[in-house]
């Protein structure tokens, strides 16, 4: 076989299997090596590497000095960047270190954003404010039992048929509501008559924290009742004034026998954790 130029040789077919050989010379003797050994085990550096293949459109991975890694126009649904879970990748994980990941757009997902380490959050430091924090490190939904008991140690308690307890927490703001609906005040008498079960403790504000009630009687009477949030606490207190303005003088709040024999409380009432 005469030697031809290499402009002269037949194309080869395109993508390479890897399974092709090349001459090259090693030691002084001339050997060949396949086209998959020919960068296998050696760093390979690159100004730039384009992406062609796949479903995604055309795109660029790139170092920039400043900026770092940049990976631009890689995702055909309007995105620059698309982390997928496509043909069988159950995960991905940037590992930063002490770097940050910026994105320089909006970013949507299709699952949730899961803060994976306590006490983090979302950062609003870039908004204006003279707030003392400004990252929202919190957020949960739950129930919780109210529950009415002589001095709020829930050992004798008022006769209950409903008790029902919702929260929401945002940041250090917990909402609380409850549906407490009693038969009888048992036999809490000249005790307190305190509300437990709350699923957060207050914080040390220096003031009890007032909120919102309502109590359904058989026998309605005139007084307006309110709940009281302990301060540095997780019990609910209780008070009512007769309707000209003067609160009961107990000792100042109510005692299990100064509830009516029997009601239907709802409460709703809002206050800051520690």
């Amino acid at each position: 076989m005469a030697d031809l130029k290499i402009s002269a040789l037949t194309a080869s077919t395109t993508p390479l299997a890897g399974t092709e050989v090349l001459p090259i010379v090693q030691s002084s003797t001339t050997k060949q090596v396949s086209v998959a050994n020919l960068t296998a085990g050696r760093a390979v550096s690159v100004a730039s590497v384009a992406i062609t293949g796949g479903s995604s459109a055309p795109g660029v991975i790139s170092k920039d000095a400043t900026t770092g890694l940049q990976i631009r126009g890689l995702a055909g649904s309007g995105y620059d960047l698309e982390l997928t879970n496509s043909s069988g990748l159950t995960s991905m994980t940037v590992a930063t270190g002490t770097y940050k990941t910026k994105f320089w757009d909006d970013v949507s997902t299709l699952g949730n954003v899961v803060i994976s380490t306590s006490g983090k959050g979302i950062d609003f430091s870039a908004t204006s404010g003279t707030g003392t924090s400004e990252l929202l490190a919190d957020y949960e939904e739950g129930t919780w039992t109210p529950l009415i008991s002589a001095n709020g140690a829930g050992v004798v308690n008022f006769t209950s048929t409903a008790a029902i307890g919702r929260y929401t927490k945002v940041g250090r703001l917990v909402t609380v509501y409850c549906r407490y609906t009693y038969t009888s005040i048992g036999s809490v008498g000249n005790d307190f008559a305190f509300m437990s079960g709350l699923p957060f403790a207050s914080a040390n504000s220096g003031t009890e924290i007032t909120g919102s009630m309502q109590l359904l009687q058989s026998s309605f009477d005139t007084k307006n009742y309110q709940p009281k949030m302990t301060n540095n606490g997780s019990l609910i207190l209780f008070q009512y004034d007769n309707g000209a303005g003067t609160l009961y003088a107990g000792a100042p709040y109510m005692v299990g026998n100064s509830f009516p024999g029997s009601g239907d409380i709802t409460i709703l009432l809002s206050y800051f954790t520690a």
